[in-house]
């Protein structure tokens, strides 16, 4: 499936030390997928690992919000208390 990357942010999501990336997905045209089936407007949500130096996605294991296709046009993080949790 092609995907747009329509917000990406580089971050620690698992605390390791080494950065991660987060990408929020959403095709720029709301009806693509009449002209272009193999191409949706709604599109999942990916978390990539960094293990050592290589990118392991890791979205499938990360949660629910990770196996839904939604239109994502922006993504903002937090980590509030300085926790290591961070919040989409």
């Amino acid at each position: 499936m092609l995907m747009s990357g329509m917000g990406s942010r580089f971050f620690d999501y698992d605390n390791d030390g080494d950065i991660d990336l987060i990408m929020c997905n959403a095709h720029v045209d709301t009806v693509v997928q009449q002209r272009i089936p193999d191409v949706k407007y709604n599109q999942p949500m990916l978390l990539f690992r960094n293990a050592g130096g290589r990118w392991k996605n890791v979205s499938v294991e990360s949660g629910p919000i990770f196996a839904k296709d939604i239109g994502s046009r922006g993504m903002s993080l937090g980590d509030f208390d300085n926790d290591g949790s961070w919040i989409c």
